[in-house]
């Protein structure tokens, strides 16, 4: 997939709402060659597209493997698809929003958190996947009765009363 296509990041610095744009010298000098070597007419863009999606795919697998217990069910290279599918979208995400980035931690720092932060939607929403909640009329009934009345939830609420005393 050809990401530098599909995201053009602006070209000059941009301010933050609420904020200072970012200078030279507010960066370290890591973060500096990472935004530097992502900018839109960058001789290394593309190594550099490559490298943080290494990286972006280093921190979902992490947060993957962290929250396997939630898809427990999931064959190994589901995980794996789950962890490639997030660092593809905080790929995009991360090139789209580099000039909001605003020096206020390392770069690597920032975009790790766009990996996380996929990786573990990804999980959630898989977990819930190909579950049903059951809404038939006889689970419906156990929830709450149709005869219920003041008189009869009084009696409920001191059954509970006497049965956690008790």
């Amino acid at each position: 997939m050809n990401y530098a296509a599909q995201v053009t990041a602006p070209a000059a610095r941009q301010t933050p709402p609420g904020g200072s744009p970012t200078s030279a010298l507010s960066l370290d000098p890591e973060s500096r060659t990472w935004i530097d070597s992502l900018a839109p007419n960058s001789a290394e863009r593309k190594p550099a597209i490559r490298a943080l999606h290494a990286l972006l795919l280093k921190a979902a697998r992490f947060e993957v493997n962290r929250r396997r217990a939630a898809v427990s069910h999931l064959r190994d290279n589901d995980h794996d698809d789950l962890a490639q599918q997030s660092a593809d979208d905080a790929l995009v995400a991360v090139l789209k929003k580099l000039g909001e980035f605003r020096g206020e931690s390392r770069f690597t720092t920032w975009a790790y958190k766009f990996a996380l932060l996929q990786a573990g939607t990804r999980v959630r929403r898989r977990a819930w996947q190909d579950r049903e909640v059951s809404l038939e009329p006889d689970t419906c009934s156990l929830i709450a009765g149709d005869d219920a009345t003041p008189e009869r939830d009084l009696e409920t609420a001191e059954l509970f009363a006497a049965v956690q005393e008790a």
